[in-house]
Order: C-alpha cells, then structure tokens, then sequence
C-alpha cells in the first residue's frame, strides 16, 4: 500500500521542479499500452507476448515521462531533474535506465521502434500511449475484443508463432544451401528430401518443446491477471495450432517418405551399397606426401602427381582420375569412399624423401576393392638424376598397371624421353608448379623465366615451348601490351613448329588463335586437344569462349555445361561460366556460379571481384563493397580496384573513383578500359584538360589492342566511345557500324554506343540504344545514376517507368 501511494504521488512530486519544461499525463498512472505492451505504473509491472516483467521505479519513473510527451525529445537535464531530482547526476545513469527500459520492452537500441536516442539531446518516445481505465485493463484483450481481432492478438501474442515462423527461416535457408552443395558431391536426389524430413522432425520436437513451456508460462501469468479468460482461449488457441501444424507435418513426411523410398528404390545397386560397380582399367593418383618437409626444393614433389596423371593418361588402355576431382579428397581418405567418389580400381600413393642430396621415391599400388597392396618399388638416385627418376618412375608404374590391366608385358610405347636435359626438365617442373598455384601477374613472370631457362638448357622441350606460350599469353590478357603479345607469338609459334604435339600444345596454340581473333582456327586447335584428352575441361570452356566470340550462345553454353559435368569439382568451370553469364549481361543467374566458386576455394580474388561486380550491375552497392573489401583482403589486383572506382563512380565520389582507377593503372599502365574510365572520373572531377588526354591514352591503348585483335566487337565499341569524346564523332560513327551489324549480346557495348549517341547529339539513338542495353539486362538504376545521362535523366525515368522497355533482367530472376 506504501509503495502504491509512493507511485502515485510520482507526477506532483516531478511536476513541482519541471513545471515549466515537462508535463505527466495523471491518466498514464493506472495503466497505459504502447504498441502491444501492457504497463502499470502503480504495480511496477510490463506485460508483453504474455510474459510479466518487473520494471525498477527509477526506470517507471522515466519511462512515464516519455510517455507524457510522446514525439518530443526529452532531454538528459529534464530526465535527470524528474527521475534524481538534480541535474548533477551523470548521464551514465540515465543510459543504464534507457537500456533497462528497452530490454523489458523488447526495443533493440539498433532498431529502435519505441524509444530513439537523440545524439547529444536526449530520448523520444515514438509510439503514442493509449491509456486504459480500470474496466479496460480488467477486460483488456477478452470479451470487448472482436473474435477477428482476438484471434490476431492471440497469434502476435503467441511465442509457437514466432518460433514457428524463425524455424521456417532456417530450414529454408539450409535447403538452399544443400541444394548448391549436394551436386557439388554428385549426391542422389533423394538426399535433398531426406534433409527436409529430418528438418521437419526438428521442427515438431521445437515446437512440442515449445508448446510444453507455454503452459507453465500461462500458468504463472494467470496470477498477475485479474480474469483467467483471455490465457485460457490463448492457450486453446497455441493447442489447435500445434495440433493443426502436427497434423499437416503428418501428411508432408508421409508423402516424402512414399517418395524416398521410390527413389531409392530406382537407384542402380552401385549407388545404393559399398560394391560400387568401378570401371576396371580406372586407376587414381594421389598427391605423393614429403617425409621431410624441409626439402631444399619443394616445387618437385608438387609436380609428380600431374605429371604421372598426364603419362598415364596418353595410354588407351588406362583411364585416369581427373587431377582435380582426385584433390577434392584428403590423402588419408577410406579407400571404400575413394573407390564410390572417384569409380577407380586401383590408387596410386607414394612418398619422396630426400638425404644428403640423394631422393628416394616410393611408390605403391593399392586395390580399393580388397585393400591389398598389389605392387610397390623404390627408386632413389642424386638430385641431377632427377629425370631419370621420373622416368624409371612412370615406366614402373605404367607397367604394373599394363600387368594387373591387360595381363601383358609391359609396354614402351609412351616411354618417350621429353627432354635430354636434366636442368631443362628441372626448369620446367619448377615453372609448372608456380602457374599451376597462382594466376597473379607476379607468378606468372616467375613461371614464365622457368619455362624460358628450360628452353635455353633444350630448345626443343615442346612442353616447356606450349606452357611458355599459355603464361605469355595470359600475361597479355592482364597487361595488354603489344611486348607481351609478341613474346606471346613467338612462344606458341615454336610450339607450333614441332612435329609431334599433344593436348597441351593444342590449347596453347587455340588461347593464341583465341586472343588475335582467329577463332575459327581456335575452334580447330581445341577441338583437337578435345580428340588427345576428351577429359580436358580447359579446353571445353576455352571452345566455350570462342564460340561466344563467334555469337553462337548455343554452343558456348553447350560446352560450359559440358566442362562442369566432367569436372563438377573443379572451381575454375563455374568461375568461367559464370564470367560468361555476366558477358551476356544475366547478372542475376551468374551470381549462384560464382558463390559455388567461394564455396570450393574461398581465397579466389578474381571470384569475390567478380561477385561484387555482379551486385554492381544490379544496383546492389552494399553488397559489392563487401565482396571487393573480401577480394583487397586476400590480395588487391587491378580490376578490383577498377571495380571499387566504378562503385565510387556511381555514388557521385569522383575523387575517389580517379584515386582507385589510378591504383589500377599502376598495375595495368596500358588497360585502355582503365584510362577511359579515369577520363570519366575526372571529367565529372571539374577537370576537363585532364580528361581529355586521358581519352588521348585509351584510345592509344585500344588502337594498339585492335591490331592484335580487329574483330574484337566491344573494343570497337570502346574506340567509337573514345573518339565521341575527343570531338571526332565521323570516326565515332565508322566504328559504330561494325558493331551495329554484329549480333552480340554484350549490354555494355549498346551503353557504350548511347554514350556516343548522346556525345554526337544524336537523341533519338541514345534512346534506342539504351533500350537495347536495358533489354539484354542492363539495370536502370544503374543509367538513372550515371552522371553521363544527367541531363536526361527526367525523360529516361519516364520512359522506363512506363513499361515501354520489357526489362530481360526480370526474367532472368524468374528462370533463376
């Protein structure tokens, strides 16, 4: 009865020192809702979603002058004044009272929704307070309530609802995620619906669990209540709830069990036991392992699996494990699930040790059937003996499989000598194993002074000429200058020059082809290294690209879906597939190939780069910092910087968006996409001098591009743009038309010929090229935000806004 009175006595006692500042509405006193919150002043008490909540006076206290003066901000000095009575008080105080308040009213301080912080003012309170008399508080939710708007109390009100409701989340998150990760592993079907019936079951046991806690909680509620009518209809409402969603769950699971069953059931016995049916003549190579891990040098026991893969590999009577499907698995794996995984008769281990600059190889052959190792040899000899050693190593190693395989003697058809040269062959595996772990302009010249000292030892070393030819070749990609090209040239040219060539040397020579535009030619030297290793996915996204070069999107997706279905494993195939979805501007379809990237190799630059790209296209700039933040951690190149300046760009940071395109030609000095793009920005910097012998550099640089490759359709779209802004629209419009004539599918060209429509004055091509950028999946708010349109900008958002303009991004969402 004391502390009754002490509570009501609250408004004239604060009223008296704040008379003039802060008013306390009496009727709050008895009781007072906010939102779906129940509070009572004179009890000291919080109701909500059922539960009672002890509030401490001091915080009552406050929390009633909010509620006084809702929408207002209420100062510290008022607060502390009402609440301590002195304004000497520290503010601390007040903040430990606030945090109290919003814990009992489950008010996030992130996300506030009851109460907001002024910064270096004070508190407002954002709900308006309805207070209640006596008979609606003894009545409150019961019988003056309409049974529709009961009914939707009771549900807000309801914790199963709300546990029922977070569950559903989850398991609809996990099921996306094994949907991507179950074909990784080529797992059946029916393992997709296994994991929604164990979900299902996780979802009866939470909600029973649930369900049981209620009871006891409305239990103990009931005492704080002055009617029992309103807990007992919610907890008859939360039973035929529970007892509804039991009875659904029962129909659901039975349906996924009749249809498990008939699954697996039509699943070959292979897949359904551990006797899985393996193809006989099929062997696998694993890593061989250091025993001692000090080796002086470590690049040769990297090298030994592929090189026995690729030995192997030319026999016709031998089928060897993919290289890449073969590391997916660890090297201490069971051999019952090498033999499901990787369908492979016998495995090949083995260990290197090297002592007082002599090496021991051993080697040994297992049966993943029975177990029984079948065969083992050691060969050991000094390191300048190394050739040697490879080859007495893959001739033992061959011969045993031609043994336990054909039941003949062995076979010296594919014991040809690569090299004579120990020091050549020793180069050669030192570059391979550099190119093979890192594709950074750095390793790649590291890797490319190897193949050329292997070379130097042996002139005629067709290997070493064919990965000397590819590393050049990438290294023009990256830099895109007319030395590196020439380099390029004559490597591949040399491996063209030898007689005998393999599936290696084709591919070589078709990324040659590829590059200067030969693409016929590219088609024939892949489709080449396809008849020496019809397992070589390389060559499959290669042809892949070529055909996109020739506008057949046909067969350039035939050939991406091929590379993945050989090699499901392999990150590369989904990284060019999903490179090739972004070409063609399906922004949205291209994301789920690049997440499976990440997923099988997290460390990837250029797949985080290409993601953040992805949420740029389709206005996500939240999205894509994170993704380019990810790529600069791991190691910053410069199309990730390119790709924050074009970010920055669009975000009006031209300043910015200069300093990162600039970082990027640091790394890149002769990228003419880069130099545009650093024209545009200081262009809108204010600097126009600049800007334009920024122009002057890109279009030097594509000029110097476009001898290598004259039927490169995006770079003639990119010097026409160039030429617009230098002034020369004739030039402009001589290079729009080869373009125009094309059937590409690329959005960014069109974009790039309405900004040379809108250079040249020429409003009407503006428009329609921008509608055939917006159609092959170009996004609007991209245009709407670039400065290069401002002028238009009212015109184009009405023109969009109407619908004249079918939008082939959304559909792309819907086939997603």
């Amino acid at each position: 009865m004391v502390k009754q009175e002490k509570n009501n006595d609250i408004s004239n006692r604060k009223n008296s020192i704040l008379e003039t500042d802060v008013a306390i509405d009496k009727r709050l006193h008895h009781g007072f809702l906010l939102n779906e919150v129940l509070i009572k002043p004179d009890l000291g008490i919080v109701i909500r979603d059922s539960e009672r909540f002890h509030l401490a006076p001091k915080a009552m206290e406050v929390l009633l002058l909010l509620a006084s003066n809702p929408a207002n901000i209420v100062s510290y000095q008022q607060i502390l004044s009402f609440a301590w009575g002195s304004t000497e008080a520290s503010k601390s105080t007040i903040s430990h009272t606030i945090s109290e308040i919003r814990q009992v009213l489950g008010d996030p301080k992130e996300c506030p929704v009851i109460i907001q912080t002024i910064p270096r003012k004070g508190y407002r309170l954002l709900v308006n307070p309805t207070p209640l008399s006596g008979d609606e508080l003894s009545n409150f939710g019961a019988e003056g309530a309409s049974p529709w708007k009961l009914s939707l109390a009771m549900l807000k009100s309801s914790r199963l609802f709300k546990v029922s409701a977070a569950y559903i989340v989850f398991s609809w998150i996990m099921l996306q995620a094994f949907a991507i990760i179950f074909p990784i592993f080529e797992l059946p079907d029916w393992t997709l619906k296994v994991a929604t019936l164990i979900l299902i079951v996780g979802f009866i046991l939470v909600i029973v669990y649930y369900w049981i806690s209620e009871i006891d909680a409305r239990r103990r509620l009931a005492k704080a209540r002055s009617t029992k009518v309103t807990l007992i209809k919610q907890f008859i409402f939360d039973s035929l709830f529970v007892m509804g969603a039991l009875g659904i769950i029962f129909l659901i699971s039975t349906h996924l069990v009749d249809k498990i069953d008939e699954q697996v059931s039509n699943t070959p016995q292979s897949l359904q036991s551990d006797n899985v049916s393996v193809r006989t003549n099929a062997v696998a190579v694993f890593p061989f392992t250091r025993a001692d891990e000090s080796l002086s040098k470590d690049y040769y026991p990297v090298t030994v699996q592929e090189e026995l893969v690729n030995h192997l590999a030319k026999s016709k009577d031998i089928d060897v494990a993919s290289l890449r499907s073969t590391n997916l698995l660890n090297n201490n794996s069971e051999l019952k699930l090498i033999r499901k995984q990787l369908n492979v008769k016998y495995l090949i281990e083995g260990k290197i040790t090297e002592t007082d600059k002599q090496i021991k190889i051993n080697a040994r052959l297992t049966d993943t059937d029975t177990g029984f190792q079948l065969w083992q040899s050691q060969i050991s000899g000094s390191r300048e003996q190394l050739l040697r050693l490879n080859q007495e190593l893959f001739r033992k190693v061959n011969n045993a499989l031609l043994l336990l395989i054909t039941g003949d003697k062995a076979s010296s058809e594919n014991n040809v000598r690569l090299t004579e040269s120990f020091d050549a062959y020793d180069a050669y595996l030192q570059g391979k194993a550099i190119y093979l772990n890192n594709k950074d302009l750095v390793s790649l010249r590291t890797a490319e002074q190897h193949f050329t000292r292997a070379l130097a030892f042996d002139n005629d070393f067709a290997l070493a000429a064919a990965a000397l030819c590819k590393t050049n070749l990438d290294i023009y990609t990256i830099s895109e200058t007319m030395a590196e090209y020439q380099k390029a040239k004559e490597s591949c040219e040399l491996t063209a020059s030898f007689k005998q060539t393999d599936g290696e040397s084709h591919l070589a020579l078709g990324k040659l082809y590829l590059t200067n535009g030969q693409y016929h030619h590219a088609v024939d030297q892949f489709e080449a290294a396809l008849e020496s290793d019809e397992k070589l996915s390389e060559a499959m996204f290669e042809l892949a690209q070529t055909y996109q070069q020739l506008e057949d999107q046909q067969q350039a997706e035939k050939y991406y879906q091929l590379a993945i279905q050989t090699e499901p494993g392999y990150w590369r195939n989904y990284y060019e597939y999903g490179a090739y979805l972004f070409a063609i501007g399906d922004y949205t379809n291209a994301i789920p190939q690049l997440k499976k990237v990440v997923l099988l190799n997290q460390n990837l630059v250029n797949a985080h780069n290409a993601l953040g790209a992805c949420y740029m296209m389709l206005w996500q700039l939240d999205k894509a910092i994170v993704e380019f933040n990810k790529a600069s951690e791991i190691k910053p190149n410069s199309a990730v910087f390119s790709n924050l300046a074009t970010n920055y760009f669009w975000m009006g940071d031209f300043e910015k968006a200069a300093i990162n395109y600039q970082k990027a030609l640091d790394l890149t000095p002769e990228n003419s996409t880069f130099w545009g793009n650093l024209a545009d920005a200081i262009k809108y910097a204010g600097n126009s001098n600049k800007a334009t012998q920024a122009y002057q550099k890109a279009l030097y640089h594509a000029k110097q591009s476009e001898q290598i490759n004259p039927h490169n359709i995006s770079l003639k779209a990119q010097i026409s743009r160039y030429y617009s802004e230098l002034g020369d629209c004739k030039l402009a419009a001589s290079y729009q038309v080869p373009v125009l004539n094309s059937d590409n599918k690329d959005p960014q060209v069109f974009y790039d010929l309405a900004i040379v429509a809108k250079n040249c004055l020429s409003e009407i091509q503006m428009n329609a090229l921008l509608s055939k950028a917006v159609s092959l999946g170009y996004d609007v708010k991209v245009i709407l935000a670039d400065p290069q349109f401002l002028d238009y900008k009212e015109e184009l958002t009405r023109k969009f806004n109407s619908g004249d303009v079918q939008l082939q991004g959304n559909s792309h969402g819907v086939n997603n």
